[in-house]
Order: C-alpha cells, then sequence, then structure tokens
C-alpha cells in the first residue's frame, strides 16, 4: 500500500499517537482520508499490551502486560474511556478510593476508585489495549488508515535539502514489507505527530 496520499502522519501507535489521530476527527468536516496513523509491530498499544485468548482451567482470559487499570479522574486515558462508553468495573472489590492503592510514603494524586475495562458478558478483564482498538477502529471507519509493519526508517529535511533549511514538517522515509519484499517509500506529509520511545527516535 503506497502512503503518498498520507498529508498527516501519525509515527507509532501507542496511546498517544493513536488518541491524537482519534482527535482529529472531531474537528467538523474533517477529511480523514489523508490522515495516517503507522505502526512497526503488528499490534497497537506500545507499552500498554493485552494478551487475549490464555487458556487456564477451561477458561479463556485476558492478561495486561503493562497499563491495567485507571481512576476516572484521570484526564488520560480515564475520561477517554468513559467517552468511548466502555464497560468497566472496580478494580477492587468494595471500590476504595485510589489514595488508598499506594503504600506510604508514594501519594496518589486521583481519589475515584482504580478501575479496568471488562467484558460485559463475562465480568472478566477485556484488556487495557481495548480503548486503543476502539480508537482506531472509529478512525478506520472515518476513512484513515492504520497499517501495521509501517517502520519510520529516516527523518529528511523536505524537499531534499541538505542544509535542513526547508520549513515545514520533515520527509519520512518509511519502510513496509508486502508479499514478502521489502519497500521503502519517501514521503512528505504536511503532519508529522511522532509518538516513537526515546532511544528508537535518537
Amino acid at each position: 500500500m503506497s502512503l503518498s496520499h498520507c498529508s498527516e502522519v501519525v509515527v507509532g501507535g501507542g496511546w498517544s499517537g493513536v488518541y491524537w489521530a482519534w482527535r482529529r476527527l472531531d474537528q467538523p468536516g474533517y477529511d480523514a482520508s489523508g490522515l495516517c496513523l503507522l505502526e512497526a509491530s503488528g499490534r497497537l498499544g506500545g507499552r500498554t499490551y493485552s494478551v487475549r485468548d490464555l487458556a487456564l482451567g477451561g477458561h479463556n482470559f485476558t492478561l495486561d502486560v503493562g497499563a491495567y487499570r485507571f481512576s476516572p479522574d484521570m484526564h488520560l486515558p480515564g475520561d477517554v474511556i468513559l467517552k468511548l462508553a466502555l464497560p468497566t468495573a472496580c478494580y477492587e472489590p468494595g471500590c476504595p478510593s485510589a489514595k488508598k492503592d499506594m503504600p506510604k510514603p508514594f501519594q496518589f494524586n486521583y481519589s475515584a476508585p482504580l478501575r479496568r475495562i471488562i467484558d460485559p458478558a463475562t465480568g472478566l478483564p477485556a484488556g487495557y489495549a481495548t480503548a486503543l482498538e476502539a480508537m482506531a477502529r472509529a478512525s478506520a471507519a472515518a476513512g484513515a488508515p492504520a497499517p501495521r509493519g509501517a517502520e519510520l526508517a529516516g527523518l529528511e529535511p523536505r524537499g531534499g535539502a541538505a542544509d535542513g533549511a526547508a520549513a515545514g514538517a520533515p520527509a519520512l522515509r518509511i519502510k513496509s514489507a508486502a508479499g514478502g519484499a521489502t519497500r521503502t517509500e519517501r514521503i512528505e506529509p504536511a503532519v508529522v505527530m511522532l509518538n516513537v520511545p526515546r532511544a528508537r527516535l535518537l
């Protein structure tokens, strides 16, 4: 799939990248067909990683490796999860204040009881990545593709200027695999949002 149509590019499908792309859809009359959310791995989430369909005692369950709970009074991700109307349940029995969940001397700045996203049919955890997947589905439904396996291979000045004096977003070299072959494509989007780990960016 060619990325030449991408006028706005988000590099990295972690919370910030997926959320940024999803919020673009809130603009009245926004045309999402030029918005591309690129992710090098085969999944969205970054450090939020939900491993699904693990079998234990004849039941399938989801294990979150990384983030797994939130307080509704957190701006992100709490208000996003609630806006998406994802089913949630208290993480602890009795729904105690989130402040009670942190051992002293640590202090937690939120007081609403900690919650987790659940499967409404079973009441079991559905996975913290459920929120990212819901935002990505909404973006895709609006016409914004989110190809997996599209890796940032380099940043370059626009127009090939060697001195870096060209204004605007950098040109991107994107490496992707299709049909067993790897190709690198150079694109010059008007807007670039980098949501990649610091070590990877450096």
